[in-house]
Formats: C-alpha cells, sequence, structure tokens
C-alpha cells in the first residue's frame, strides 16, 4: 500500500533495474524477473498475482479482515 500514486503504478508493473538483483542468486533472479530491456527486469505474471498493490492510508484506512502477509516500510 502507499498514497502516491506513481508509486503504486510502479510497484503494480513490476519492474527493476537490473542493479536491484545483485545479490539474487542468477537462477531465481532469471526464472522471476527476466529481462525486459536495456538494464531493465519485469516481474512474471504469476508472481505478480500474488501481490496486492492498492492505495490505502495506514493511519487512517482501516485494513479489510483477509489473510495477507503484510510488510511494512517506514519512509
Amino acid at each position: 500500500t502507499d498514497i502516491d500514486a506513481t508509486v503504486l503504478r510502479a510497484a503494480r508493473e513490476g519492474r527493476y533495474a537490473e542493479a536491484a538483483f545483485k545479490e539474487v542468486p542468477p537462477a531465481l533472479r532469471d526464472r522471476y524477473f527476466p529481462a525486459s530491456g536495456p538494464g531493465q527486469r519485469s516481474a512474471v505474471p504469476e508472481l505478480r498475482a500474488l501481490v496486492r498493490v492498492e492505495r490505502r492510508d495506514l493511519l487512517l484506512d482501516p485494513v479489510p479482515p483477509m489473510r495477507l502477509d503484510l510488510i511494512v516500510c517506514r519512509n
């Protein structure tokens, strides 16, 4: 979740710079994030289908009841 539309759009696309994978084993990187352009990798559709991206302000919007794994990053 985030409140920034630009951040949410980038998260939905699942596209990352090649440099983000410097510590990821090549077999995993190539399986789940194939090259998608010069210096870019994109998450395969099967992986993106497992991730829910939505606009939500965790201080104001209650989290709907559901089974989920929640990762919170403070920035």
